[in-house]
């Protein structure tokens, strides 16, 4: 009898381990679908902000976006996955313009090609480009440093709870002006919009690597739902014409009033509560 029970455990040990062992991630990446957010009525949302903040991919806990900045086996960067999407047509790119992820003036390949090149790059003619033009060969996606997030900050009186959406992402080049002195004269530049939305489907089927666990390999989609990256605000919806803090703030200053604005939707929040 005893050994009969014994048995039986071990049985329902393996069972639990093997769906455990699924639900970590050695089920087919291919078939996730992403997860469903709650829906919000426009009636429920009493308070919304806009902001912009910056992913640096050279910070540690943001790596993962950035590695490998050529595919090994199934592992590839963000910035490769949302080109292999526009590539395949899977959604849209948009030009970079004022305010910064309007959504309003699409992007042809050819057009998203010629962003993701440095100035001193010879770029060629978007008509020229067609749509099997190897990216991966002709471009060096390891000049991607910084993503750039437009995300919505709400509170929605039907959960009672601040929440957040990311509408869109920029990836960044960082590129020096003269090739010839790699560290000197570091320039900035915008390349596309994509809405966060509509990458979902095919963020959320492509692996980030975990350093510490591979069993626990989360997706692209994962990390930016659960937000497990880190960011600093660059702006703020105002009055001022959607103006950064770069161009009123510098230096502390400029760090001072992002945290203020941190600060000013944490304190929102709790305001409304008495205690």
């Amino acid at each position: 009898m005893k050994q009969f029970i014994t048995f039986s455990v071990f049985l329902m040990l393996c069972a639990s381990i093997s769906s455990a062992q699924s639900a970590l991630g050695f089920v087919n990446m291919e078939d996730k679908k992403p997860s469903t957010l709650p829906p919000v009525r426009e009636a429920d949302v009493v308070w919304k902000k806009t902001l912009w903040r910056i992913i640096d991919l050279r910070e540690k806990m943001n790596q993962c976006l950035y590695y490998p900045t050529r595919p090994i086996e199934n592992r590839k960067s963000l910035v490769y996955c949302l080109l292999e999407g526009l590539q395949e047509g899977d959604f849209l790119g948009f030009k970079p313009k004022d305010p910064p992820g309007a959504f309003d003036e699409p992007m042809t390949w050819g057009e998203v090609i010629n962003s993701m090149q440095p100035s001193f790059a010879n770029t060629m003619s978007p008509e020229s480009i067609t749509d099997d033009y190897n990216f991966e060969d002709n471009l060096d996606l390891s000049l991607v440093k910084q993503i750039m997030v437009k995300e919505a900050w709400f509170f929605n009186k039907q959960s009672s709870r601040m929440e957040v959406r990311i509408e869109g992402l920029c990836p960044i080049l960082i590129y020096p002006k003269d090739p010839n002195y790699p560290d000197q004269n570091l320039l900035k530049k915008l390349t596309f919009w994509v809405e966060y939305p509509e990458t979902r489907s095919l963020l959320c089927k492509r692996s980030v690597f975990n350093p510490y666990n591979e069993a626990r390999n989360l997706s692209f989609d994962d990390v930016f739902i659960n937000r497990k990256f880190d960011a600093y605000i660059i702006g703020e919806s105002n009055i001022y014409d959607n103006r950064f803090i770069v161009q009123y703030a510098k230096g502390d200053y400029a760090l001072k009033e992002a945290q203020r604005i941190e600060n000013a939707i944490f304190n929102w929040e709790q305001d409304i509560w008495e205690y």
